[in-house]
């Protein structure tokens, strides 16, 4: 009967043995995992695509007042080129048929150059306005989407995170089982010895 009793306690022994080694050697695995998959954790990454997609907003909105005044002046120019074509070849008034003279003729003349002067210069700046939006534009888009692939990053990045500590949750749990096992192993094995 107790060599029966001790052929149960070692195949116990054995079993115990063998479960604590694969313990062992899925405690090793999952420790390397862990130490991997804390070294591809990306640092925090801080995104502000709302500020840019504000800032885009109010410069298409501006881009657009800008065109706007740049149709504006385009039609003011249009019309005092107009008023200076009709003056020029006028010879008589549309209202009262009295002769133009050359000297009113002139006057109407110098006023509408230098409103078509004045124009110019304003279609100038404005024009260079439109152009610098337009790059600021087309900068912040890159912003956005810039901060679109932080984002998409940021989800791998916590995606990585949980992995990494679900692993050292397993690891721990691991950790306990072994030294159950071991300590299972010791007592076995000192009741082998003293034949208990």
């Amino acid at each position: 009967l107790l060599t029966r009793e001790l052929h149960v306690a070692k195949s116990i022994l054995l079993t115990k043995q063998q479960q604590q080694k694969t313990t062992q050697t899925e405690f090793l695995t999952i420790s390397q995992q862990l130490i991997e998959a804390q070294k591809d954790l990306p640092k925090k990454i801080e995104t502000t695509k709302n500020d840019f997609s504000q800032q885009l907003t109010e410069k298409e909105k501006n881009y657009k007042q800008t065109c706007m005044k740049i149709a504006e002046l385009n039609a003011l120019k249009k019309q005092s080129t107009d008023t200076s074509h009709k003056i020029s070849i006028l010879a008589q008034c549309p209202t009262c048929l009295q002769q133009v003279t050359p000297d009113h003729k002139h006057r109407i003349l110098g006023t509408e150059k230098d409103k078509i002067t004045e124009i110019e210069e304003q279609l100038k700046q404005h024009n260079t306005a439109s152009q610098q939006t337009e790059l600021e534009i087309m900068q912040i888009k890159k912003q956005i989407e810039l901060a679109r692939q932080q984002e998409k990053e940021q989800a791998i990045a916590q995606m990585k995170v949980i992995r990494a500590e679900d692993l050292a949750r397993r690891k721990g749990l691991l950790e306990q089982q072994n030294n159950t096992l071991i300590q299972e192993i010791q007592t076995t094995t000192a009741h082998i010895v003293t034949g208990k």
